[in-house]
């Protein structure tokens, strides 16, 4: 079909840039120094950009957009305004002075310089374009994470969102999966239209219900929850 592998590719790219800014924003907060006890950097601006980005983390890991275009006919822009909302928080917070300080950041910040820099030499400027346009996208997840995450219990709180958004994710899968002509699970319609995408969203958060299985104060129902959809 015309234009059938550069497609694929297309969304093998996409695929890619997500899940490396994902890992990196993860292993940024699992590498860092959580305080037991309080912690100066926390203010209400930090609280408040935390829950919002709980909040904006479980949307989109368990795909709230497409469910709610599905449902009712549109997304109601619900991650685009808790975008809005969270951008003046983070200096706010304080958080610029924690993004500057991370190794992470820098590294990143480099990187998309690089892709800026070779964008025009790229032999397949259409693919590199998606794959630099989505990495733009995808950057608030890191600078959030450093600038509203500062304790451990907040950790804990994005650990427990991205399983529960997980849930509804995989939900969705279960109750619309089919199977294409080369024997793939997929949905008729949205991200997970594409099995690689399925595969991906899989191998990244598996890892977050096996949190609320093990967690023990988790509430049973959740558990439960988590049990059914892992097995």
């Amino acid at each position: 079909q015309p234009g059938h592998s550069a497609d694929r590719a297309a969304i093998r790219t996409r695929c890619y840039h997500g899940t490396s800014l994902r890992m990196s924003s993860l292993a940024t907060l699992s590498s860092r120094p959580f305080p037991a006890g309080s912690d100066p950097g926390v203010n209400t601006y930090t609280r408040a950009g935390g829950f919002l980005f709980t909040i904006m983390l479980a949307s989109m890991v368990g795909r709230f957009p497409e469910l709610l275009a599905r449902t009712f006919g549109t997304s109601l822009s619900h991650l685009l305004i808790l975008l809005l909302i969270c951008l003046p928080l983070v200096p706010m917070s304080g958080g610029i002075s924690r993004l500057t300080k991370e190794r992470m950041f820098w590294a990143l910040f480099l990187l998309q310089i690089w892709y800026t820099v070779a964008l025009p030499f790229s032999a397949w400027r259409s693919g590199s374009l998606l794959g630099y346009t989505f990495q733009l996208r995808t950057a608030p997840i890191f600078l959030f994470a450093v600038a509203f995450i500062v304790t451990l219990k907040q950790l804990r709180g994005i650990f427990y969102a991205i399983g529960l958004g997980m849930v509804v994710g995989l939900a969705q899968i279960i109750s619309g999966a089919k199977f294409s002509e080369d024997a793939r699970i997929q949905l008729e319609q949205g991200s997970f239209a594409n099995s690689n995408e399925i595969a991906s969203y899989l191998i990244i958060f598996m890892p977050f219900l096996l949190y609320l299985v093990l967690r023990p104060k988790v509430n049973i129902m959740v558990r439960l929850a988590a049990i059914g959809v892992i097995f």
